[in-house]
């Protein structure tokens, strides 16, 4: 609207100019909307994500989950759920990336290329937001943790999580049993009022997604806003910098705080302004 306004207003005055019309009319003062869209909720930190991996067993041995299982199959899905948590983590990749995420060399969806010095994502146009086949890096933590699987188990899928009914790929169902650990850990990142007065709002757990904002919030302060594109995979770096740069005014003023020089020893001058060098080691 406020766009709108200035191109009228100039649109206007040059017809005055060229005496089409008398006067320009006076234009009311709009008020600013903010326009930017904030981050939702907060985003996940370290000791959060250690609380989530902790409820992974407390929910898994929960009787009302999985029962009839045996302990190896129990195992089995704790060990499956842990492996896509900690990917998710360390990725950044969007739930329905990482269930996509391929070891095949000539596979359609989005594949790891682990053949060179560093390792890479290659993601064909049919994945792609962009609609163009492109190559992204990875961090160094979660490279090493592509590595760590035996070379003999690179095949298939990356991500193979076990639900009750076995391995799911199902983004909505992996999506819900990973909101219900982020419950079961107390974790949550908002808390929406209630539409009736005087009831109490209703709590917003954690969810899959925000794996990938905490992914956004720490690299955000290690790298500059066009390497965090490439690593978060937006087609503009507009997005990333509405989304992930100075979101936290206390993690950047601890930074700060941490790249201060040492403080220099007070130096003792006599009356003639001749440093006093006795006390100095």
């Amino acid at each position: 609207m406020e766009s709108i306004c200035r191109h009228l207003k100039a649109a206007l005055n040059w017809a005055k100019e060229q005496n089409i019309i008398q006067h320009v009319p006076k234009f009311s003062r709009l008020n600013k909307v903010r326009t930017v869209k904030q981050m939702k909720g907060h985003p996940i930190t370290a000791e959060e994500f250690d609380r989530m991996l902790l409820a992974v067993d407390m929910l898994w041995t929960d009787p009302q989950h999985f029962r009839n299982n045996a302990k190896e199959r129990k195992q089995g899905q704790r060990d499956s759920i842990r492996f896509l948590l900690n990917g998710l983590w360390l990725s950044g990749l969007r739930l329905g990336e990482a269930l996509s995420l391929t070891w095949d060399q000539w596979a359609d969806s989005i594949r790891v290329d682990i053949s060179g010095k560093f390792v890479k994502l290659l993601i064909p146009l049919e994945a792609e937001k962009g609609g163009q086949d492109r190559v992204y890096p990875v961090t160094p933590d979660f490279a090493e943790f592509l590595r760590s699987v035996p070379a003999a188990q690179r095949q298939g899928l990356v991500f193979n999580p076990v639900l009750h009914r076995g391995v799911c790929h199902r983004i909505n169902s992996v999506s819900k049993a990973i909101t219900l650990i982020w419950e079961a850990a107390k974790v949550k990142v908002d808390e929406k009022p209630s539409k009736e007065k005087g009831k109490p709002g209703t709590t917003v757990w954690a969810s899959a997604h925000d794996l990938r904002r905490a992914f956004g919030s720490r690299w955000s302060r290690r790298v500059n806003s066009m390497v965090l594109k490439e690593l978060m995979r937006h087609a503009s770096v507009t997005t990333t910098e509405k989304f992930y740069m100075g979101i936290n005014a206390d993690e950047t003023a601890a930074l700060l705080a941490g790249l201060m020089p040492p403080k220099s020893p007070e130096v003792v001058v006599d009356e003639k302004g001749v440093p006093d060098r006795s006390e100095t080691p």
